[in-house]
């Protein structure tokens, strides 16, 4: 039924960009911009008002279009999109915005580069195995991004994402263990499945907020984090009877949301079939706008009580230059020391503990070195010149 539409696209597109849209189409969910006028509004209130702002899986750049027109002013933005004809989409209608027509597990943003990394992160059921520093974990594309978002953000940095809710609802808990040893959970909201009708699908998910630990005012300072300590929310348990629903067979749920905050399923919770067989779900209330219920969760923290801007503003980030290594070379990707082999595979160095730290600082100074003169070639900002020189210097 579709094969003109079809026809009429592909007219339009290089072979590798109609490859990639047809490849996105299943784990592709674009957001309403309701949900991210909500997010944005409610990261406000949390205290974040500027910064640099990171958007790993920005398509055509909804989460940009839909930025408070002064955080966006005021901060450095960038994005990251695997699909080449999106990104090409997002750069031209955002020319402040820096985008990497890239897969976000490729890119090399130093850890702690962002304020803020903030999207509607990629479903999907293929573990995530390129990236050397979790490529062993297994970890499924949404639960990867969101990992990676926390490296990326600073101490004290907020990750806002939407997510499947297998993030909070699988039976393993090493996932959320992993975020809990990263990360406080700020609030979850589980969204109503029609959500995302307008893209043509019916998905439960989530908006999980999360702030990066390390930060030496958390503890002291923060004590509204305390309403959502780890074991409410890295718990999951069955369920047959929950907050006055009686389900036709027991449901796997986390007990933020069964025993701790079941005010935060914005909907009733429903069965409902799935491609596995039946599945529990939120359907939508009647009378009820999402942004507004969205707001009234984020509206139960206190105003500023979570956001601390940092006491120097972070340099504009970039990512270090892909890895001009040759067979026999080394470079390092996430604090990892990864070496190519002759066959170009790219290995674990069995090296003791002296020569790699004679290898790591070599590499360092390469790196630092060739970041300079990749400024000065592209006749890049004075800023960015001074940042890269003041970083070689430090070495």
């Amino acid at each position: 039924a579709w094969s003109n539409e079809y026809d009429a696209l592909q007219s339009h597109l290089t072979n590798e960009e109609y490859r990639a849209a047809r490849s996105s189409i299943l784990d592709a969910y674009y957001t309403p911009p309701d949900v991210v006028k909500a997010i944005y509004e409610g990261l406000q209130h949390l205290g974040f008002a500027k910064g640099n702002i990171l958007e790993p899986s920005c398509g055509a750049g909804r989460f940009f279009a839909a930025m408070p027109e002064e955080m966006r002013r005021e901060s450095h933005v960038c994005g990251v999109e695997l699909d080449p004809l999106s990104a090409r989409i997002a750069a031209a209608a955002h020319p402040d915005v820096r985008v990497a027509a890239q897969g976000f597990e490729t890119t090399r943003f130093a850890d702690g580069s962002f304020d803020l990394a903030i999207g509607n992160v990629p479903f999907g059921e293929t573990p995530i195995t390129a990236d050397p520093r979790y490529g062993g974990a297994g970890l499924l594309p949404h639960d990867y991004f969101i990992m990676k978002m926390l490296d990326e953000v600073r101490d004290g940095g907020l990750v806002a994402a939407i997510t499947s809710s297998g993030t909070m609802d699988k039976l393993s808990r090493r996932t959320r263990d992993m975020l809990a040893e990263r990360a406080d959970l700020v609030t979850a909201m589980r969204l109503p499945a029609e959500t995302f009708a307008g893209a043509g699908t019916a998905v439960t998910s989530e908006i999980l907020v999360f702030r990066k630990k390390g930060d030496a005012q958390a503890a002291e300072e923060k004590d509204v984090l305390k309403t959502t300590p780890p074991h409410t929310w890295v718990n999951v348990e069955q369920k047959i009877h929950m907050n006055g629903w009686n389900f036709s067979e027991p449901h796997v749920v986390n007990r933020y949301y069964s025993d701790h905050h079941p005010e935060h399923v914005l909907g009733r919770w429903e069965e409902r079939k799935g491609r596995y067989g039946t599945e529990l779900s939120v359907a939508a209330e009647e009378g009820t706008e999402i942004r507004e219920r969205i707001a009234a969760v984020f509206d139960e923290i206190p105003a500023g009580s979570v956001y601390m801007p940092a006491e120097t503003e972070l340099p504009m980030p970039m990512q270090a230059k892909e890895p001009d290594v040759r067979a026999m070379g080394f470079y390092l990707s996430g604090g990892a020391l990864i070496y190519i082999d002759t066959d170009g595979k790219e290995t674990a160095p069995t090296l003791d503990e002296k020569a790699r730290a004679r290898v790591i600082s070599a590499v360092l100074l390469r790196d630092a070195g060739h970041a300079v003169l990749e400024v000065q070639q592209r006749g890049g900002s004075a800023e960015e010149l001074r940042s890269a020189q003041k970083t070689l210097g430090e070495l």
